[in-house]
């Protein structure tokens, strides 16, 4: 019966019940975003780690995220291919490159990987396959996921980037995240020769692959001796966790939408406590009316939990198919690398219960103040 009552008051003028409910579904889709570009900031992080195929990478004491990493010396991957354990160490190169798009002759950022065309340290099968032609000075591998305003990069296409020009020999998929619009992979020669300052003795990283997986936390310890304070070695647990931690607690973008997420829990626990109030102040004669033939107060304060949960409940759903499309649109538009995950929608399902119980909670002081005799006296 309570749950009746409840639906009755809820749908009792239908375009004011639309209106409410649009009201929470927009801040459920609010907490839905926020989250979702939280996370894709995570993504970011690990997004070129999870091309590569290493156990452990030997970086520079400076290293700060991909893009702010410093450089090791060459030497160092030379050294590290003599210490037992070590099945091989394998050099890349990383830094920012300007090159000029087609469509509107702008010179705009690429996130540029160099390596050595015969000795790839990515595992994605694209990359490895085409890896070979990278031998040929000024030819580059394009990624397919490049924010639109890239343009068309064909194969056979050439354009200036860095200090030169490239040609377009194939392409890939990686996305490079937030670091930049894009990516490319050229070769070391073809990286030290077309961004100034770079040397072929002082890649990024040295990315090392043990012989045995399971020994990787002994093999660490076994190159910090070896190698001195000039390299530091990171498992590849390690250097992915301060990659996050950059993009997620450093990075402007991953504490703006943290906030993001609190802010949008508090506009949908004011807003559902508005709408609960005005319910309560528009039916406060039927609720102390309650009261009054032998409600108890559980029956009465249970009617307007009810309507609060039916609101929640009703706008998560319309909230939810809306985080989905937005989520598409965000990876298909933008490059943002997010996805509706069980997981995140188990969470904002929760985090709707907790606004709801909240919001309820308030709502309720105006109903335990309700007198029939004030009322009808």
């Amino acid at each position: 019966m309570i749950l009746r009552i409840a639906w009755r008051n809820v749908m009792h003028k239908k375009l004011r019940a639309l209106a409410s409910i649009g009201g929470v579904a927009f801040s459920i889709l609010l907490v839905f975003m926020q989250l979702g570009i939280f996370s894709a900031a995570e993504n970011s992080a690990e997004v070129v780690f999870q091309q590569l195929d290493f156990d452990v990478a030997l970086a520079s004491p400076q290293y700060v995220f991909l893009a702010s990493a410093g450089t090791v010396p060459r030497e160092a991957m030379l050294r590290a291919r003599d210490i037992p354990g070590v099945a091989s160490a394998k050099p890349l190169y990383i830094g920012l490159a300007r090159y000029r798009t087609p469509d509107d002759n702008l010179r705009r950022g690429v996130f540029t990987m160099g390596i050595d065309p015969a000795n790839s340290p990515f595992s994605n099968p694209e990359i490895q396959r085409q890896a070979e032609g990278l031998s040929q000075l000024g030819t580059a591998l394009a990624d397919r996921e490049a924010r639109g305003e890239y343009g068309p990069r064909d194969v056979g296409a050439e354009s200036d980037f860095g200090s030169g020009r490239i040609k377009i020999i194939g392409h890939y998929t990686m996305g490079a995240g937030f670091i930049e619009g894009t990516d490319m992979v050229v070769s070391d020669a073809t990286f030290c020769r077309l961004l100034e300052g770079r040397r072929i003795d002082r890649p990024t990283a040295i990315l090392v692959k043990a012989e045995s997986p399971a020994a990787t936390e002994k093999l660490v310890e076994r190159l910090r001796r070896e190698l001195g304070p000039d390299v530091v070695p990171y498992t590849r647990r390690e250097i992915i966790d301060v990659e996050t931690n950059y993009f997620v607690n450093v990075k402007p973008i991953g504490i703006m939408f943290r906030a993001g997420v609190v802010v949008g829990f508090l506009v949908g626990a004011v807003t559902l406590y508005q709408i609960l109030a005005l319910q309560v102040a528009n039916h406060i004669r039927e609720l102390a009316t309650m009261k009054a033939v032998g409600f108890s107060d559980a029956g009465v304060y249970g009617v307007v939990v009810a309507e609060g949960l039916l609101y929640a409940l009703i706008g998560f759903a319309p909230a939810f198919l809306g985080g989905v499309a937005l989520y598409r649109l965000l990876r298909t538009q933008a490059n943002v690398p997010v996805w509706m995950t069980a997981e995140r929608a188990a969470v904002v399902f929760l985090l709707t219960l907790v606004m709801c119980a909240i919001s309820c909670t308030l709502a309720l002081r105006k109903v335990r103040v309700a007198d029939p005799a004030d009322l009808f006296g």
